[in-house]
């Protein structure tokens, strides 16, 4: 074992010593008891005591506390028991990858610097604010995992976006804060415009060619297969064509599904089954 391991467990074993003073515990006691139990009320016992460090100091009794008690009774690491785990739950224990900084600013400062110095349409700055945000996470080496609408919170004076990044296994949550600005040229404006369900692209260009709200979902789509089958092209032909699977007749099946009996008229009329 190298030796400067070997010494910064020491310094943490004065916990575990502390113990078993406190609780009269000798070797041959010690002997005795179960490694994992005993390790569960030396993290109890710490825990009661409280204190600022007592956080810290339960971290370290469970992880060289442990390593110790494996040692004297010659077991495996006694800090992965199910029943040291549960109580490392219990405890809160387990640390958590916090970003440095909870708000990244520096998308307000880009943003604003560039509303001032050139007019930007709503589209276009809003592709910006999105593409500044992934800009921002590949610059700091880390990958851009999650970014949902649902998580887009905006009120009187800013836009905040929750986005999960990951660096190498650790995944960490950021607050993108983006402020308003004042004139046309506004971030927040232009993602608001872009959430509404009026500019939804396939509703501009169902509007555009004259095809009604209540017509313009998936609709189309079957009307175009139906019309492609009537004048003779085959399944394979049809699903090719509008990028359906290969094999796929949901869309057939779906219209030319046999009309069934309706049982409960047989029943009240008395007619034959």
């Amino acid at each position: 074992m190298n030796p400067e391991t070997w010494r910064k467990r020491r310094a943490d074993i004065h916990i575990l010593n502390d113990f078993f003073e406190d609780q009269k515990i000798d070797l041959d006691k010690l002997r005795q008891m179960r490694a994992d139990v005993t390790l569960v009320n030396a993290l109890t016992w710490l825990n009661g005591k409280g204190g600022n460090r007592c956080l810290q100091d339960l971290r370290k009794l469970k992880m060289h506390g442990g390593i110790a008690l494996a040692m004297f009774f010659n077991i495996d690491d006694v800090s992965k028991s199910p029943i040291v785990t549960s109580a490392a739950k219990k405890f809160e224990l387990a640390i958590r990858s916090k970003s440095k900084y909870a708000t990244m600013c520096d998308q307000d400062k880009l943003l604003s610097f560039i509303v001032a110095q050139q007019e930007v349409n709503g589209w276009r700055l809003m592709d910006m604010t999105i593409a500044f945000i992934v800009a921002f996470t590949a610059a700091r080496m880390m990958e851009l995992t999650r970014m949902l609408i649902g998580e887009i919170n905006i009120d009187e004076d800013k836009m905040i976006i929750k986005i999960k990044v990951k660096k190498g296994k650790k995944e960490i949550e950021y607050n993108v804060e983006v402020s308003k600005q004042k004139g046309k040229n506004c971030p927040v404006k232009a993602m608001i415009n872009w959430l509404k369900d009026d500019e939804c692209m396939k509703r501009k260009q169902d509007r555009f060619v004259g095809i009604d709200q209540q017509y313009g979902g998936a609709t189309v789509l079957h009307v175009m297969m139906t019309k492609l089958k009537k004048y003779g092209a085959t399944q394979e032909e049809v699903n090719a064509f509008t990028r359906h699977a290969p094999g796929s007749n949901v869309i057939d099946v779906y219209y030319n599904k046999p009309v069934g009996r309706d049982l409960s008229t047989l029943l009240l009329s008395g007619g034959d089954f």
